[in-house]
């Protein structure tokens, strides 16, 4: 969801071993569905097209057949159509990028002006491409309820997220120990807790400090970002209401 990024003068997906972007819909850059795996390893590489053709490869007059090892896989094959508006669209990706970052930073700039509500810090080095725009709520100063306020912007005509995807160890996966029928394997041979509390941070971001707005995708204007600070000041200065609301409730 960052293509074009960077960390510390290198572009995300270029960092670890493998780097993979989506090309959904509603990415940056898209072409309907699919995505794709980048690496600079040929061993992993050549894995990766074994398991995206149900394990299958032409090996009988392959020059490297000692990296061949039999492997189970799928059917992820990105079709030829879907592959060819990707590549056209990889070419514009900083055409793309550049109206969301430019909102994006004008949205920072606002949120400065507000004491609750915390916007996008970017690290020195380092470039953010904006996917979705996350906003820190803080309750501690405004006194409501993140719910609260996210009711009351939806009212004003915008719609946030709250927590974005809860904790990887808090799904059900997880929580029953179960991923084929009648067995716990792996999770029989893990002595691995998944118990709420274990990663506190993540769980306080979740639960109660995170807002996801997509205010700065490249369909919008300045103007949109404007009528966005409106309703944050409208909310702010109509706050007494909405605490009676909440004691009322």
């Amino acid at each position: 969801q960052a293509m074009g990024a960077k960390y510390k003068n290198k572009y995300l997906g270029t960092i670890g071993d493998i780097g993979v972007f989506s090309f959904n819909v509603h990415k940056h850059l898209q072409c309907g569905e699919g995505g794709i795996l980048v690496t600079n390893n040929k061993k992993i590489a050549f894995r990766a097209q074994l398991v995206r053709n149900h394990g299958e490869a032409v090996i009988d007059n392959l020059k490297e057949q000692k990296i061949y090892e039999p492997i189970i896989g799928s059917n992820y094959r990105l079709s030829e159509l879907h592959a060819a508006v990707a590549i056209e669209q990889l070419k514009k990706i900083n055409k793309l990028n550049d109206p969301r970052i430019r909102l994006a930073n004008y949205l920072t700039k606002e949120l400065k002006k507000i004491n609750w509500l915390d916007g996008a810090e970017i690290l020195k080095n380092s470039t953010h491409t904006f996917y979705v725009y996350p906003i820190k709520f803080k309750k501690e100063i405004i006194k409501i309820k993140r719910e609260t306020f996210v009711m009351a912007m939806k009212k004003e005509g915008f719609i946030l997220g709250m927590g974005y995807i809860k904790p990887l160890y808090l799904m059900p996966l997880y929580q029953k120990k179960e991923i084929y029928p009648n067995s716990k394997f792996p999770f029989s041979e893990l002595k691995v807790k998944y118990n709420r509390g274990i990663c506190p941070v993540v769980e306080r971001i979740y639960y109660k400090d995170l807002l996801i707005s997509s205010i700065c995708n490249s369909q919008r204007t300045k103007k949109d970002i404007d009528l966005f600070i409106k309703a944050i000041k409208k909310i702010e200065n109509n706050i007494e209401e909405l605490i009676k609301y909440e004691k009322n409730k």
